[in-house]
């Protein structure tokens, strides 16, 4: 395995391979990234190239990435038309999104905040202009959809990975919890409420609640020559 620190929005890493010519890949991901190189056209180019070219044909690239058009129509709608988010997350604007405001396709810069995790700009993906310039590079937009509702759909069928990963949390039952004040149970809401109306309940898995911010997953393939 090869280990490589780049900017992937700037350096080109197929140089960077000790054996470029040899390598070549079925799959790349890229996950909760992509939109950073949206600061700049030749910065969403080079990006492109870096999941296309060492991309086997008929391999597949993808991502997850925030929904520029929920973002926008979530700030919209707040009252300052600058911020919107939760207790979890928000991002912000540093100004205000008329109606009338004209968006870039490339540096629509907005600020995301991440409780105690992030705190960074990031820039929206004008999916149209993504799924043009792909082509350049070979890439065919194979499916688009939102990240709740892969997850919702999936995550029966994939909870022995969900287990495996330890995506899980264990959630006590009352007396635990009172026991651990220093813990905020204010997200487990949902947890809460099944454990009060079955008392006697055993201690449980679930999912952690999602932090709201709207993502959508995306799958490229490499075509066939």
């Amino acid at each position: 395995a090869e280990f490589i620190t780049a900017d992937c929005t700037k350096d080109r890493i197929r140089d960077m391979f000790c054996r470029p010519e040899d390598t070549h890949f079925d799959l790349v991901s890229c996950q909760f990234a992509f939109h950073y190189s949206f600061e700049s056209l030749p910065q969403v180019e080079c990006m492109l190239r870096n999941a296309s070219e060492s991309l086997s044909k008929g391999g597949y690239f993808i991502g997850t990435t925030p929904d520029a058009n929920d973002i926008v129509s979530r700030v919209k709608a707040s009252p300052d038309k600058r911020k919107a988010g939760n207790s979890i997350y928000s991002v912000e604007f540093e100004a205000p999104l008329e109606d009338e405001t004209v968006i870039p396709l490339f540096g629509a810069k907005y600020n995301f905040h991440l409780e105690g995790v992030v705190d960074c700009p990031e820039f929206l993906v004008h999916f149209p202009t993504l799924t043009k310039l792909a082509e350049k590079y070979g890439l065919i937009l194979v499916g688009k959809r939102r990240f709740s509702s892969y997850f919702k759909e999936m995550k029966d069928k994939g909870l022995y990975l969900l287990e495996r990963m330890k995506a899980l949390e264990t959630f006590w039952s009352k007396p635990r919890r009172d026991s651990e004040k220093h813990r905020d149970y204010t997200q487990y809401k949902g947890a809460i409420d099944h454990l009060s109306r079955n008392r006697d309940a055993m201690p449980w898995e679930r999912y952690p609640r999602m932090s709201g911010r709207p993502l959508i997953s995306i799958l490229f393939s490499r075509l066939r020559k």
